[in-house]
């Protein structure tokens, strides 16, 4: 059976039809940001809370790369967690792997969002602080639409080609919101006053 990538996708209708999976995801994305947001608080005035050095984004704030080095460590990262995800999701026993890295991202990019507003202020950095949020929580959503995708491939012929055209719209979505994200950055950092040195 051929699959044909589908241009348009429907955010509504995968929800629908995997409720007790989304509402097990929510409940560990809560439990995930409400650890991270605990261990941030908690040291909150150590040093080994988090490395900004290997945040991109600090690091684009700070001067030390570029806009193409940024985008291109963002769309990197994100393109490993994905495939774990598809790649786990070939049997249902193999699930908890993508769900364990899914909640593990989600942890770390709390954590670093709480790190770097506890290091240099919610008002220094109150516009790059929101968009980090927003921007979190899409990249969020969208992995959630992998494993809902991922799940109603796991019965049909050829998984892995049928997961891999299957998801070709959201990782496109993913790309997509990856690089507006950036580009935002980069206004921000030209045009709107950021103390992170």
């Amino acid at each position: 059976m051929k699959v044909t990538p589908r241009i348009s996708y429907s955010f509504i209708e995968p929800i629908k039809r995997h409720r007790s999976f989304v509402g097990l995801m929510l409940v560990l994305v809560s439990v995930c940001i409400f650890c991270a947001i605990m261990a941030g608080v908690k040291f909150s005035n150590s040093t080994l809370i988090i490395s900004f050095s290997n945040i991109s984004v600090v690091r684009f704030l700070r001067g030390s790369t570029g806009l193409g080095g940024m985008i291109f460590t963002n769309i990197f990262t994100i393109s490993i967690f994905s495939v774990i995800i598809i790649v786990s999701c070939c049997k249902r026993y193999t699930i908890s792997i993508g769900i364990f890295f899914y909640c593990y991202y989600v942890y770390v990019q709390t954590l670093i969002l709480i790190a770097f507003v506890l290091e240099y202020g919610l008002i220094n950095t109150l516009a790059i602080s929101f968009c980090m949020l927003i921007f979190m929580c899409i990249i969020a959503f969208l992995m959630l639409h992998l494993f809902l995708i991922c799940l109603e491939c796991q019965s049909g012929y050829q998984y892995f080609k049928t997961s891999a055209i299957s998801c070709l719209p959201i990782l496109l979505f993913i790309v997509t919101v990856l690089i507006v994200q950036s580009l935002i950055f980069f206004v921000l950092k030209n045009y709107v006053i950021v103390l992170v040195y």
